[in-house]
């Protein structure tokens, strides 16, 4: 063996003997080597190019207010009439509006709550409002009147000229409590008509006048000549209508001698 082979292997064995000697110097390279290449994971591939894209541009968001759900008809006038004696002298008030869909809501009220004389609240939608229970019917339709309903009986069915409808005892209040009847049918899909008839403490009305109450609910020549299918419905149901609830005729004139 040469003198510089021996001397090389002596400076490697040297070099590795000391090596491990020093058993913290080693454990410094290995976690030095692990935290390098958990450095490289963790940046992931290289991107091919330095560049950066530019962000999308968005449109500002736009709030827009839902349309809303009635438009009042303020110079509307009235389309139905009701042929009653008992509403004879009463004040009367009217209003009309539109839905979303187009579809037009009458509203009748003749005489006032707070008081011991009849009284009577009519709402007539033009179509087939969405299904609810009778109830729930009367308490929606009594809040938007300001009333409240304190006790409600079961709804039975009674016959009209417009076909079945349901009629229950109720009793509405706001600064006073007055015993009524409440009612609603729906006249094919034309007309829905809802409503209730509070009649005097000494003269209360039954349920036989109530119906002929009903009947006696007309369409104006007016409002039934834009409307064909209102002039139908109304042909129809007055066929229907009880005779014990059809207006008299009046007495035929004498003639002069």
């Amino acid at each position: 063996m040469s003198r510089e082979t021996s001397l090389s292997l002596t400076a490697g064995l040297g070099r590795e003997a000391a090596w491990r000697r020093v058993p913290w110097l080693r454990a410094m390279a290995g976690a030095a080597a692990v935290i390098a290449g958990l450095a490289g994971l963790a940046r992931g591939p290289r991107p091919a190019s330095d560049h950066v894209a530019a962000p999308l541009s968005v449109a500002p968001a736009r709030l827009v207010a839902p349309p809303p759900r009635w438009t009042s008809l303020d110079d509307a006038s009235p389309s139905f009439a009701v042929e009653a004696a008992e509403l004879k002298g009463l004040q009367r008030r009217f209003e009309a509006r539109l839905d979303a869909a187009g579809r037009r809501e009458d509203k009748l009220v003749f005489g006032v709550f707070e008081s011991e004389d009849p009284y009577l609240r009519l709402t007539l939608y033009r179509g087939a409002p969405p299904a609810a229970s009778f109830y729930l019917d009367l308490v929606r339709r009594a809040g938007e009147a300001g009333l409240g309903v304190l006790k409600s009986a079961q709804a039975v069915a009674v016959s009209t000229k417009f076909g079945p409808a349901e009629v229950a005892q109720v009793v509405l209040a706001d600064s006073i409590e007055r015993a009524c009847l409440a009612f609603r049918f729906q006249a094919e899909r034309v007309l829905a008509v809802h409503g209730w008839y509070c009649a005097p403490p000494e003269r209360p009305l039954p349920w036989e006048g109530l119906v002929c109450l009903i009947d006696g609910l007309a369409l104006l020549p007016a409002a039934g000549s834009a409307d064909p299918a209102l002039i139908g419905l109304f042909a129809l149901a007055d066929q229907h209508r009880p005779e014990a609830c059809r207006p008299l005729a009046p007495p035929p004139k004498r003639r002069r001698a």
